[in-house]
């Protein structure tokens, strides 16, 4: 499963890997290059990727992101005309 994401557009419609090379002169360098690719691709779908550390925002912080909150919506309430009688 993890080396069909990681081929990505190189898988065709049959689930084979294409893998190219046209780096060097020599045809018989450029599959072994390839080859050497496609290596390169299983070693790095075996690997296990790293679990996420779940991270959270320290307590102190969420209060400070609130309050800043708060400050800028009384700051632009301000901003609004005062309620007229016939409104009210």
């Amino acid at each position: 499963m993890r080396l069909r994401s990681l081929a990505g557009r190189r898988l065709d419609r049959e689930g084979r890997i294409r893998i190219t090379s046209q780096r060097y002169r020599t045809r018989e360098r450029n599959l072994e290059a390839a080859r050497e690719r496609l290596a390169d691709l299983i070693r790095k779908a075996l690997e296990r990727p790293k679990r996420r550390k779940k991270t959270r925002r320290p307590a102190w912080a969420e209060r400070e992101r609130r309050e800043e909150k708060r400050r800028r919506a009384l700051k632009k309430s301000l901003r609004r005309p005062p309620p007229s009688d016939a409104e009210a």
